[in-house]
């Protein structure tokens, strides 16, 4: 859903298209219970989603994140979310995250000194960050997972005692089910 709010809000306006509010109406309520979960995953007290250790599941979550906070209904929303809010201040800490988009940040932060006052550049500078969130949310669609299934030259690998079915794995015995690898 974040994906679709994104689009919405950040992409299709760069690319003139009007944003259609029942999508983001339909998408905002779901994004809501996504970051109460998020949240709540993050009451542990660890630095990461899943522990004290920096896994995938941190990477995968970031990206979508980090576009939607671009949308103004991210920025009311996240106020909200402490854990989640630390959680992305350390993940954007990184130096590993910090090297993908230093001029993103060079920009972002131009941009509001700029105050909406008029400079020269000013519209090199909305290009230029206008790519940089269209880099960010290619990056987030990039990381979401195509399933085995869905892959023509993939067969997909159901754990031990599982049968693939259709689009997912199936104990016969029990019944079961859990998705492909």
């Amino acid at each position: 859903m974040i994906y679709h709010v994104s689009h919405e809000r950040n992409v299709f306006p760069e690319l003139g298209i009007p944003s259609d509010e029942k999508v983001v109406a339909h998408a905002l309520p779901k994004i809501e219970v996504a970051l109460q979960v998020t949240e709540q995953q993050l009451a542990h007290g660890k630095n990461y989603l899943v522990g004290t250790e920096l896994t995938l599941a941190d990477f995968y979550l970031l990206p979508c994140t980090y576009s939607f906070s671009f949308a103004p209904e991210a920025k009311a929303m996240y106020l909200r979310f402490r854990a989640f809010n630390a959680w992305r201040e350390r993940m954007e800490a990184l130096p590993a995250v910090k090297s993908f988009a230093p001029r993103c940040r060079r920009v972002r932060q131009s941009n509001t000194r700029a105050n909406g006052l008029s400079h020269i550049g000013r519209n090199t500078e909305k290009k230029e960050n206008s790519m940089c969130k269209l880099a960010l949310i290619f990056l987030a669609v990039s990381l979401t997972p195509v399933p085995a299934s869905a892959q023509p030259n993939i067969k997909p690998r159901c754990p031990a005692g599982y049968d693939f079915v259709g689009t997912y794995c199936q104990n016969i015995s029990t019944g079961d089910v859990v998705l492909a690898n």
